[in-house]
């Protein structure tokens, strides 16, 4: 089995059954070529969305988004000029829980992988991350990232 497949089979053991444990719903496994996962749930007039985000050159890594869709939607939220609450999670100050063989191990001909680990690390933060979903403020390992169309606008721009 390859990485990506170990690292899916990581995924799908662990982190979905912490998900719905929390009032997630989302997929049942997270298998095949797609790159978003989303799982969201009900949180009062709006909904707490969480997107599993694997990575687009079938590396063995992956991130997590959390965002806080309002009543009326995302498009409609935009369309209006509100700021939209974004965050990323982040191990380690790097973007990707990455669960491929290390470079200096790869070196000497070793082929582990550190899917459980990698997968293991991400249910650790779901306590942190629930934090975030009543305080929409960075911590130690999420980056807060308001997010409007005007942001977008400028993005393009530059």
């Amino acid at each position: 089995m390859t990485a990506r497949g170990k690292l899916l089979g990581e995924l799908t053991k662990q982190l979905i059954p912490a998900l719905h444990e929390r009032g997630f719903s989302g997929p049942a496994a997270i298998k095949g070529n797609r790159l978003l996962h989303e799982f969201r749930r009900k949180a009062g007039d709006s909904h707490h969305v969480l997107n599993v985000q694997l990575d687009k050159y079938q590396r063995p890594w992956f991130r997590i988004d959390l965002s806080i869709e309002p009543p009326e939607g995302f498009e409609v939220a935009l369309l209006r000029g509100d700021v939209l609450s974004h965050a990323m999670v982040e191990p380690y100050r790097n973007k990707w829980f990455r669960a491929d063989t290390p470079w200096w191990h790869r070196l000497f001909g070793a082929q582990t992988t550190r899917a459980r680990r990698a997968v293991g690390d991400c249910v650790a933060l779901l306590d942190e991350v629930a934090s975030w979903w009543s305080k929409q403020v960075s911590s130690a390992h999420i980056f807060d990232m308001p997010w409007s169309l005007a942001v977008a606008k400028d993005e393009q721009n530059a």
